[in-house]
């Protein structure tokens, strides 16, 4: 379905998957950033609608009568409706067919009515979700489904000749999950389709773009939502019994385990194609005769020369590799072809009820660091009754099949160190890159630093900031979206966004919101840069900031935090933290990651939910009582205590109770400690203080181990 017309793929493409997700321990999804959905399968009767699968000028014809999709099932709206949509990882737009509808296909089940949601809203056409695709423009009044000359109207095409056009707008979007529980996810950007050609069938109702570009509902998920970027497929035959569903699984419990089956290969980035998720081929074994990609070594082999779309039914190889694999595969099955039916056309077919059984040479596909091994089912399609075809097809093209992969956990990595009982993370700005050393604060989200010129601040050790000396330095407009996400902001004459950012202990930054380039380590080593970070270039800085501070690095739960700007890029809006103790030695330091490499697992670990809303900065938990030996202090006095009841603070070093709760706790501590407690320095003021000689050493955490 993609909308790329040079490369091309069949039925294989959507067996790859199965094969791996098949032989493997699929996880359920969980309650913190992932679910899953099932996949219903449709089948389809012989139509021209095959053509329009296979992108570019080489088609089949109408012979191929076991064309299928899997369409997804999910609401949308306030009440919400059912829509099923074609689950596509070669296109990224989500839409549907919407009342009015000029110019549509036919369709069973109603049309989506944006009149009757009450969650419905309309993009702006001056938004920046609005420049989401290149194909979008304002509305006129002359518009035939707008009246708005507010609206955001986009025409969306695949390489298939198929179109949509329509409007972008706001929606909630429900799905049920494995689990039982509905999932809603408010604000998704779709695309309401009120004029859509092409071969689609009367049980599509639109498409669910899964490919990697910025309108996707993979990437949606994983910016806006905080649910990690990634999923995954598991998708049974379509001569399966159709009463068994496929899944797909989204965010947290979408990974893929197992010692069986279970390979992975790199996906490969085209920065001329940021949609499709590339693989290579190397090449193809039949029986024990390899076939290579392009009919030479496999070091000569282009990377990416094959993607996965799930959205085109057939797998399609490049005409030679196609040929040869046709032909190697006639050699050794010893069944007589079929050549006498027209409405096979030039498939590879036989006689059979069942394909399992007759001889089927094994085939492995030699990805990149990844040998899958097909069975027969997943090799054969049943077209109708009695016969079986080989499910490949064939292109001029240079590119083909789909493969998939389960990707190595990575992200950016950087360091945290001990300062005054503050910790500071270590990261780069500009080009070339600047040493900053920020407070890491979990109860903010404005990512800052000092900046010259600096008019009212604070002393500090290192060099400030300067803007004018990088390259990838920019501001920030006081009309745009990242402005507007900022509670307290103004604009200047030269329309800059001017920020002023408060702290509960008065400290006050006021800067110029920009944008710049993020230096961080990664796990294998290597420098990331994460491009276009929105940050505030402080020029009056005042509060209790010592001279080792440079800023104050955001980790909320909010849009500009650092983490929901990293997470954007790198497996989700997800973080892991291990600090050592501040009496550690001072040469030690701890570790902060980002996205898929932020995962822990392990002997001690153990979770608790958050109560944050979506979009809140504050992450929320809830403490239920504190036991001092085997004294349990229960948080209050009610027999159910508050959800979120405790806020999670790093950049505040002391944890603060509730005064009941505070002077319960101090008052067990003095009974169970044998020590007399100081009541005779008014330096340490009210604090439980007690005077020990003895030399106390501490373990650090082990920062290595997650």
């Amino acid at each position: 379905m993609g909308v790329h017309s040079r490369t091309f793929q069949f039925n294989l493409a959507i067996f790859f998957f199965i094969h791996l997700l098949l032989h493997s321990s699929a996880v359920e999804s969980d309650n913190n950033g992932g679910f899953s959905v099932k996949l219903i399968r449709k089948k389809l009767v012989r139509s021209s609608s095959y053509s329009r699968r296979l992108m570019g000028s080489t088609v089949q014809s109408t012979s191929n009568a076991y064309l299928g999709h899997y369409l997804m099932e999910l609401s949308i709206g306030t009440p919400p409706k059912t829509i099923y949509g074609i689950a596509d990882t070669g296109s990224d737009l989500i839409w549907t067919q919407c009342v009015p509808c000029h110019n549509c296909y036919k369709q069973l089940n109603p049309m989506f009515d944006p009149e009757e949601s009450s969650s419905y809203s309309n993009i702006p056409c001056q938004s920046e979700e609005c420049h989401i695709l290149d194909t979008t423009l304002c509305s006129s009044s002359s518009s035939s489904f707008s009246s708005d000359n507010d609206q955001c109207n986009y025409t969306y095409a695949y390489a298939s000749a198929s179109i949509t056009q329509g409007v972008l707008a706001y929606e909630k979007f429900t799905f049920t999950s494995t689990m039982g529980e509905p999932i809603s996810l408010q604000g998704v950007v779709f695309g309401c389709g009120h004029n859509n050609t092409g071969g689609f069938n009367d049980h599509e109702m639109g498409i669910i773009g899964l490919g990697k570009g910025p309108a996707s509902f993979i990437s949606q998920m994983g910016s806006s939502f905080g649910i990690s970027k990634r999923f995954s497929q598991c998708l049974v035959p379509f001569n399966t019994d159709i009463n068994v569903h496929s899944k797909i699984s989204f965010g947290n419990g979408s990974e893929v385990f197992g010692e069986d089956g279970v390979v992975s290969t790199p996906l490969v980035t085209k920065s001329d194609d940021t949609t499709p998720y590339f693989v290579t081929l190397f090449g193809i074994t039949v029986g024990d005769t390899y076939l290579p990609f392009n009919n030479t070594s496999s070091e000569s082999v282009e990377k990416g020369n094959m993607f996965i779309d799930s959205g085109t039914p057939p797998t399609i190889l490049p005409q030679d590799l196609y040929d040869r694999v046709v032909a190697e595969m006639r050699n050794q099955i010893a069944l007589r072809p079929i050549e006498d039916d027209h409405d096979l056309g030039s498939q590879l077919c036989y006689r059979t009820e069942t394909i399992d059984g007759v001889g089927v040479p094994v085939i492995i596909a030699h990805f990149e660091g990844a040998d899958v091994q097909l069975t027969p089912t997943q090799l054969f399609v049943p077209p109708k009754d009695g016969v079986q075809c080989l499910g490949l097809t064939n292109t001029s093209s240079d590119g083909g099949i789909y493969a998939p992969k389960k990707q190595l956990a990575s992200g950016p990595i950087t360091r945290a160190i001990t300062n005054n009982g503050d910790f500071l993370m270590k990261l780069s700005l500009g080009s070339p890159p600047v040493e900053i050393y920020g407070l890491i604060d979990t109860g903010s989200d404005l990512v800052w630093t000092q900046c010259i010129p600096c008019n009212n601040c604070y002393k500090q050790n290192n060099p400030m900031f300067e803007p004018q000396r990088s390259k990838t330095y920019s501001t920030i407009p006081c009309d745009s979206n990242e402005c507007n996400l900022l509670f307290d902001h103004t604009c200047s004459s030269q329309k800059l966004c001017g920020y002023s950012y408060g702290y509960a202990d008065s400290s006050v930054t006021q800067g110029v919101l920009s944008r710049e380039a993020a230096t961080f380590s990664s796990t294998n080593g290597d420098s990331t840069v994460v491009e276009d970070i929105v940050f505030g270039c402080g020029h009056k800085n005042t509060g209790t900031f010592n001279e080792n501070d440079m800023g104050i690095i955001g980790f909320g739960g909010g849009p500009l935090s650092l983490v929901s700007q990293v997470g954007a890029k790198y497996g989700g809006r997800r973080f892991f933290q291990c600090l050592v103790p501040f009496h550690a030695d001072p040469n030690s330091s701890g570790t902060i990651s980002f996205g898929e490499a932020s995962d822990v697992s392990g002997e001690g670990v153990v979770t608790t939910p958050l109560v944050s809303a979506e979009g809140q900065t504050p992450y929320l938990v809830t403490l239920k009582g504190i036991s001092v030996g085997d004294k349990f202090v229960s948080f209050d006095c009610s027999t159910e205590v508050s959800k979120g009841n405790i806020i999670i603070d790093s950049g505040t070093p002391t944890t603060y109770l509730p005064q009941d709760l505070y002077d319960q706790l101090v008052e067990e501590l003095k009974v169970q400690s044998n020590l007399r407690p100081i009541l005779d320095d008014p330096d340490l003021g009210t604090q439980l203080c007690y005077r020990n000689k003895r030399t106390v050493s501490f373990k650090p955490a082990d920062c290595t181990k997650q």
